[in-house]
C-alpha cells in the first residue's frame, strides 16, 4: 500500500541531518509551483470527475470497510514490517536522496524539471488527500466489471424467470383445457359400466331420445382398455375419458341429433359433402399431429410409439375427439412436459373440438396450424 510507503519515507527523513532537512525544506517550496500544462490540468480534472463520480465513492467505501478488517489489518502490518528499511540503510546519513520505487522512477522520468524530493512530498500530500491516483484505474474498472456481471446476472435471471412463466403458463393451459374436457361430460347419464373382453366403448341406452334425455353404458376391457396389449389404473382411466368424449359428441354435434350415431362433426344441410369435407380436415391435422411426435425430442420411445398407435386409430371415423381428449389426458399421467411441442399441439386441438361441441359450431376451418 502506498500509505505503508509513505511512512516508510518519513522514518528514514528522521534520521537525515539538519543540513538535509534543511535541503527538503527548499526543495518543497519549489514544489508548490502549480503545473499548469494542458495534459496536467486535463488529467487533474478527470482524475477529480473518477474520485468525486458515486461509484468510485461506493466502491472505496467498501474498500475502506475490507482494510478495516481483521484479516487485513493483519495483513497491512506484516506489509509495513517487510517495507521498513534495515539499520544498515538507516545509518547511511551522508545519503542525500530517498530510496524510490519503480513508480517514483518513472514519474521523475516524466517530468525531468522537477527534483524528486519535491516529487515524492507532492504525491504523499495528493494520496492523503484524494487516494492514490495510480489505483483509481483498477478501481474504476472492476467497478465497470462489477456492473457488467450484474447487468449479466441480471439478464440470466430474467430470462430463467420468463422460462418459468412460460412453462407455468403451458401448464395452466393444460390443465384448463382437462377441467372443461371433465366439467362438459358432468352431466352425462351413465347407467353401468361392465368389464367387457371385447374392445371398450360407450353404448346409448336409448338411441332414439332427443340428444339431451339420453343415456349410456360403458363396456370397458379392463385387461386392454386402450389397445396398447397391457393395462394399469391409469390406463383404464384414460381408456373412460376416450369412451366419454364419445358420449359428449353424441350429445353435442348436430349430424347425431336423429339417433345415436356417434359423429364428430355438425349438420350442413347447405353442403351435401360437408362430412367427408370436415373428415378431410381432420386427417390432415392429424398428419401434422404425428410429425410433431415424432419429432418432439420430449418424448420417450414408449411414449411415442404409444401416441403413433393412437393417432393411427384417430383416423377411424367417429374417433378423432375422443383419441385427442385420451392423449391430452395420457400427456398429463405420464409426465410429458406441458411445454412440449406434442403438449401444445394437443391443447390447440382440443380446445378447438371442446368450441365445436360446447358451443355448437364453427365447423373445422382450413389446415392447422393457421
Amino acid at each position: 500500500m502506498l500509505s505503508t510507503a509513505n511512512e516508510t519515507r518519513e522514518n528514514k527523513n528522521n534520521t537525515v541531518t539538519d543540513g538535509t532537512a534543511k535541503k527538503q525544506s527548499h526543495s518543497s517550496a519549489a514544489f508548490h509551483f502549480a503545473d499548469n500544462r494542458p495534459a496536467a490540468i486535463a488529467q487533474r480534472k478527470m482524475q477529480e470527475f473518477a474520485n468525486n463520480s458515486q461509484q468510485v465513492k461506493h466502491l472505496m467505501t467498501i474498500h475502506q470497510m475490507a482494510n478495516n478488517s481483521i484479516h487485513a489489518k493483519g495483513a497491512m502490518q506484516m506489509q509495513q514490517i517487510a517495507n521498513t528499511p534495515s539499520p544498515a540503510i538507516l545509518q547511511r546519513k551522508d545519503a542525500p536522496e530517498e530510496i524510490e520505487t519503480v513508480q517514483q522512477k518513472n514519474d521523475n522520468a516524466s517530468l525531468p524539471g522537477i527534483k524528486k524530493e519535491a516529487l515524492n512530498k507532492n504525491l504523499h500530500e495528493h494520496n492523503t488527500a484524494t487516494g492514490p491516483v495510480a489505483s483509481n484505474a483498477p478501481v474504476l474498472q472492476g467497478s465497470f466489471l462489477k456492473n457488467l456481471g450484474f447487468g449479466l446476472g441480471m439478464l440470466t435471471g430474467v430470462g430463467a424467470l420468463g422460462y418459468g412463466l412460460y412453462r407455468y403458463y403451458r401448464h395452466r393451459r393444460r390443465e384448463n383445457t382437462l377441467a372443461d374436457i371433465h366439467n362438459e361430460q358432468a352431466p352425462q347419464v351413465i347407467t353401468a359400466t361392465n368389464n367387457v373382453a371385447t374392445p371398450s366403448e360407450a353404448v346409448a341406452d336409448n338411441p332414439n331420445a332427443a340428444q339431451a334425455l339420453r343415456t349410456y353404458h360403458i363396456d370397458m376391457n379392463n385387461a386392454n382398455p386402450l389397445g396398447l396389449d397391457r393395462t394399469s389404473p391409469e390406463l383404464i382411466n384414460i381408456a373412460t375419458l376416450h369412451e366419454r368424449t364419445h358420449i359428449s359428441a353424441d350429445m353435442a354435434y348436430s349430424e347425431n341429433a336423429a339417433n345415436a350415431r356417434g359423429e364428430i362433426v355438425h349438420a350442413n344441410p347447405l353442403a351435401p359433402n360437408h362430412v367427408v369435407a370436415q373428415y378431410n380436415l381432420i386427417d390432415a391435422r392429424l398428419q401434422t399431429l404425428t410429425n410433431i411426435v415424432t419429432n418432439d425430442s420430449a418424448l420417450t420411445a414408449l411414449q411415442r410409439a404409444d401416441m403413433h398407435q393412437r393417432l393411427n386409430y384417430a383416423g377411424v371415423p367417429r374417433e378423432y375427439d375422443p383419441v385427442i381428449n385420451e392423449l391430452l389426458a395420457y400427456s398429463k399421467t405420464f409426465g410429458i412436459r406441458a411445454n412440449s411441442k406434442t403438449v401444445k399441439a394437443l391443447v390447440e386441438l382440443a380446445r378447438e373440438n371442446l368450441t365445436r361441441r360446447t358451443a355448437g359450431g364453427p365447423h373445422l376451418q382450413g389446415n392447422w396450424p393457421a
